[in-house]
């Protein structure tokens, strides 16, 4: 009974050294012995669309209700998968099987676009496809999270179907157009040049500043 107990300490100090969450059953025979273990990677994402999705090993979820300390997701797909987020644990099990391949491919072309978005929010002067090749070139050598070298290849985008999405999100940062020239105010990086140089020049950059 001793060696069961040390088994189990042993396993629990795995668990919290661990990057995955361990699920498990705790059927106990005569010996008390630990007959299983299934070991399951997560993370937590967001979505514009969807709002925020649970991913557990590489299938997508959508939140589906929550009770107390525990989210119920379901599949995006709607094929019966299921997931449990569990708050006061901190961690997340499959409750139903998926009958279908895992969204790698679309972990990947979500992946990507949201680094796209990502990096039109962080550097809003530089051109979306400048943005575009420098995040391809990154994603093909260091890949996307819960997606294979395989399936981040197949599902690197071409530029003319992600522009829009990118454009979009930098016209969210664009400031509103003046009704009238008492209320123009450019500041930071709007008023510079590629080069670092203020482009209003005489007496707009004294009326301006």
């Amino acid at each position: 009974m001793w060696k069961s107990r040390i088994l189990q300490s042993t396993i629990k100090m795995l668990i919290k050294l661990s990057n995955y969450d361990i699920i498990w059953n705790l059927s106990v025979d005569s010996n008390h012995c630990i007959d299983s273990c299934v070991v399951m990677s997560w993370f937590i994402t967001n979505s514009e669309r969807d709002g925020q999705l649970l991913v557990v090993d590489n299938f997508i979820h959508r939140l589906d209700r929550i009770r107390g300390s525990n989210h119920y997701y379901k599949c995006i797909d709607n094929f019966g998968g299921r997931a449990i987020y569990r708050e006061n644990l901190n961690n997340a099990i499959m409750s139903k099987t998926h009958g279908h391949p895992s969204h790698g491919i679309q972990l990947a072309e979500r992946g990507f676009r949201n680094k796209l978005k990502d990096e039109v929010v962080v550097n809003p002067t530089k051109t979306i496809p400048q943005a575009f090749n420098e995040i391809r070139r990154s994603i093909m050598a260091l890949g996307i999270e819960g997606s294979t070298e395989a399936e981040v290849n197949d599902a690197i985008p071409i530029y003319t179907s992600v522009k829009s999405s990118a454009y979009r999100k930098r016209m969210k940062l664009m400031p509103m157009l003046p009704k009238k020239l008492s209320e123009l105010n450019i500041e930071g990086d709007w008023r510079s040049t590629n080069d670092g140089k203020d482009f209003l020049l005489g007496r707009w950059a004294t009326i301006l500043s």
